[in-house]
């Protein structure tokens, strides 16, 4: 996920029914990520035990349906692939602009 955020500095989007989406459902209830209005930010838990690691986990496997899927969805708040694209076009937009001394607008 670091290595996704490396690429464009400020957002990556996670497809929530796949690998990357339980991890992510799983390590946003161990504080690596914080939900701020209808977006997640990276953060540092205060405090990250055993416990917690293994209540994390055990929370995300109680997800799990009479087929045996998965619900990461149940433990973090997804939105749909084109509200994602559209939020993450204005953020880079404005990445951009902020970063960028030479950008049309720019008093």
């Amino acid at each position: 996920m670091v290595m996704k955020l490396r690429e464009y500095r400020t957002t990556f989007l996670i497809e929530i029914h796949s690998e990357d989406g339980d991890d992510f459902a799983m390590m946003a209830e161990m504080g690596f990520f914080t939900q701020s209005k209808a977006l997640y930010q990276m953060a540092l838990p205060s405090s990250l035990t055993l416990e917690k690691v293994k209540a994390s986990i055990s929370k995300f496997a109680a997800t799990e349906d009479s087929e045996f899927i998965l619900h990461p969805e149940y433990l973090v708040t997804p939105m749909s692939l084109s509200d994602a694209t559209t939020l993450q076009n204005r953020l880079r937009a404005i990445d951009d602009f902020q970063s960028n001394p030479n950008c049309p607008g720019r008093a």
